[in-house]
């Protein structure tokens, strides 16, 4: 592939270019991926965001993590993962109508902070939140940035407009998307902790967020379990449980 010296952000639609380079014969690669889609052009990468829910100004939050999980793999083989569970838990035994939630807050990223995976600084880059002065959904780019670590890379090669060949740029990394899978494993053993500290008080968990019967004593369990994890959080409202 061509050496790239230069790097252009697109938003929109990639199909107009791509169209465009394919009708005037020129030679380009093309990767077409969930989150955007690069293409190489001379000596230039285009990169197209795939999602419009991205905020623009934050972008760069792809590569501040890439490099952040590679420094913490640094000398890694491999990942201990805790105790696999469930993303989502119900107590079939619950025994009460109402229940009320207590919802960690951007709960994979700071787990990521926490254990050393991504630094302070990119940490606080990405907790801007939704705002006049940030378009977009900063939660969906946080999440986007870890989910597709270790991802293979394939881009289709083209000369004078037409597709000749595949090129991998980047094979797929199981260290690195053993990365995603930690974190969440690890946010959900904490679900299953608290679970048990609440016993048949506790409704279910749902990813980051856990429902159980209010009391001040079980309101205590969960938050002082949180506040020693240093996991932020919020409470939310009652729901009912009768059909």
């Amino acid at each position: 592939m061509q050496e790239i010296n230069f790097r252009k952000q697109r938003f929109g639609s990639p199909e107009r270019f791509i169209n465009r380079l394919k009708s005037k014969n020129y030679s380009f690669s093309v990767r077409l991926g969930s989150e955007c889609t690069e293409i190489v052009f001379g000596d230039t990468l285009f990169t197209f965001t795939s999602s419009n829910n991205f905020p623009r100004e934050k972008l760069f939050l792809f590569l501040h993590v890439k490099r952040d999980v590679k420094k913490w793999l640094s000398g890694k083989s491999s990942i201990e993962m805790p105790v696999e569970y469930q993303v989502t838990k119900y107590n079939p035994n619950y025994p009460h109508n109402e229940s009320i939630g207590v919802d960690l807050n951007h709960a994979y990223w700071r787990i990521a902070f926490l254990k050393g995976i991504i630094s302070e600084k990119t940490y606080n880059y990405g907790l801007t939140e939704d705002n006049k002065e940030t378009k977009g959904n900063i939660k969906a780019l946080r999440l986007a940035t870890l989910s597709i670590l270790g991802r293979e890379k394939v881009f289709e090669v083209y000369e004078e407009g037409q597709k000749i060949s595949t090129f991998i740029t980047q094979k797929e990394d199981p260290l690195q998307k053993a990365v995603f899978k930690y974190i969440r494993l690890v946010c959900y053993d904490m679900m299953n902790n608290v679970a048990k500290k609440l016993g048949n008080d506790f409704d279910c968990w749902k990813t980051d967020c856990i429902y159980f019967y209010d009391t001040l004593e079980n309101r205590k369990k969960v938050i002082d379990y949180f506040d020693k994890k240093q996991m932020p959080y919020k409470i939310l409202d009652y729901f009912s449980n009768d059909l």
